[in-house]
């Protein structure tokens, strides 16, 4: 098939696209993913969109478009006419971190993770956006949508002195806007994290204070959109010391709340608009587990999912079960409840709204 086969590729503006960055938003992109802010002088804002990083801090969406343009996801009009959901993609990502002092390992995964469902067809989306812009754009986007919880395996210290780093994505409050208000990029930059729970070997557990086995994540202890945080840090609770294991999992609760500075949140889980106090799905979020140790081993692989991006949100603390969502086992048809061998039927643990 050749690189024109697909009758709603349009290349026609593909020449008039701006070429190389110039040198004025070059410098002012580097200061912003590096201090936080920009001159004012490529980009015009000047307000605080984030934190001070020793090194450039970000993350890149790579999508299938219709078009050359020059659109951006924040705009309704990039999921209009611009992206495409044919499942074409592949490739990989290579970390190389050749510091001595800081790791001098190198580890790479899969950069491909999710699918378009259903996929194929023009740009646009299967159902009549809402007036919301960030509702709409949610609703008519076909791309799989990314959990909230997760299971994360880790090993810290031993005779190995073995490291491991979470790599996180998250998916923001606002669409980034130049401001100091409600919709400011700024507000992305430390969002809530409902539930951080970390396990040694036997199951033992801590959390932030160390003290109960499930507890919410303290208020001001959250994260940004994209970040790579040590297990030794202080993000996470400290590895429980009754077993003595220097390996266990983490549960991860990364659901952001709702939308920042609104009583409605807007997340949809069924493509119909929520009502006053209507069920909101959990925000997305992606998580890498990057372990290495002695200068010279490194890995990178996902967390494993304990849900799905449709699956219910689940609340912090409490007695809240951790585990997949559903807590249902799956019996498939057309086998019986008796053939399963547990009465009533039952439905599955994931099961997608219509």
């Amino acid at each position: 098939m050749s690189n024109t086969a697909n009758l709603f590729l349009d290349l026609s503006q593909c020449a008039t696209l701006p070429g190389g960055i110039p040198p004025a938003l070059l410098a002012d992109l580097q200061s912003i993913f590096t201090t936080g802010l920009g001159s004012g002088a490529g980009i015009p804002c000047t307000a605080r969109v984030g934190g001070t990083h020793p090194n450039a801090v970000g993350y890149v969406t790579i999508d299938v478009n219709a078009n050359c343009n020059t659109s951006l996801p924040n705009t309704f009009t990039y999921f209009t006419t611009n992206i495409l959901y044919d499942n074409v993609l592949v490739g990989d990502y290579q970390d190389i971190n050749p510091n001595p002092a800081t790791g001098n390992f190198a580890g790479g995964n899969p950069l491909v993770h999710i699918r378009a469902i259903p996929e194929g067809g023009p740009p646009g989306g299967l159902t009549a956006p809402a007036s919301n812009l960030r509702a709409a754009d949610r609703r008519i986007d076909r791309r799989q949508p990314l959990p909230a919880t997760f299971a994360a395996r880790y090993i810290q210290g031993g005779t190995g002195a073995f490291n491991t780093n979470y790599k996180i994505w998250r998916e923001g409050y606002t669409v980034g806007a130049c401001s100091t208000g409600v919709t400011g990029a700024i507000n992305n930059s430390s969002m809530t994290v409902t539930e951080i729970v970390r396990f040694d070997e036997h199951e033992n557990s801590s959390t932030i204070s160390g003290v109960i086995p499930i507890s919410p994540a303290p208020p001001g202890s959250g994260l940004p959109e994209a970040s790579s945080n040590p297990l030794s840090g202080t993000v996470f609770p400290i590895q429980p010391s009754a077993a003595g294991d220097v390996a266990g999992w983490t549960f991860l609760n990364l659901h952001n709340g709702a939308i920042f500075g609104s009583t409605v949140a807007v997340y949809s889980r069924d493509n119909v608009a929520i009502a006053v106090g209507g069920l909101a799905r959990p925000s997305q979020n992606w998580v890498i587990v990057q372990m290495f140790a002695e200068g010279r081993f490194s890995v990178d692989f996902d967390a494993a999912w304990l849900g799905n991006g449709c699956s219910t949100g689940i609340a912090g603390g409490g007695t809240v079960t951790i585990g997949p969502a559903g807590g249902v086992f799956v019996c498939p048809l057309p086998l019986t409840a008796a053939q399963c061998h547990q009465p009533p039927l039952p439905v599955g643990s994931n099961t997608t709204p219509p």
